[in-house]
């Protein structure tokens, strides 16, 4: 078993930031309604730690993804046939937009980013030595 935690992007860190604080300061400023305080920091906290729980563990000749309650999928690396370097914006198990999609199955792919991808996709190789990788390094 082996497991790889997600990179965390400061750029992303950083317009949440922006956004919350905008928040923010809106429900502070204004007559200080304390249940919309409440959602704005239970929100925050829950961003806070989906990012933190984002994982990638490949156990045997399986690649389970977990994000939260959220995200839990398990792959099997006998079908994943291509691996592409994207940054493709759209919402997935990656806190960084220095993401990997992954494709397997007949149409199916995640997106994701691993810590150190070199290492993830040599792992996953080292199983599945068939998947077309679109990477550089």
């Amino acid at each position: 078993m082996k497991k790889y935690k997600s990179k965390i992007s400061w750029k992303l860190i950083a317009f949440l930031a922006v956004m919350f604080s905008f928040i923010g300061f809106e429900v502070v400023t204004n007559p200080i309604n304390w249940l919309a305080l409440i959602v704005l920091l239970l929100c925050l906290l829950f961003i806070i730690h989906l990012f933190t729980s984002i994982s990638y563990t490949i156990i045997e000749d399986e690649l389970k993804v977990k994000a939260g309650f959220l995200v839990n999928t398990k792959i099997p690396i006998s079908s994943i046939h291509k691996i592409k370097e994207t940054n493709n914006l759209i919402s997935s198990p990656a806190a960084s937009l220095d993401r990997l999609e992954i494709f397997y199955g007949k149409y199916d792919s995640i997106i994701i980013s691993p810590l150190d991808k070199n290492e993830f996709i040599q792992d996953l190789l080292k199983i599945n030595p068939n998947i077309e990788v679109d990477y550089k390094v």
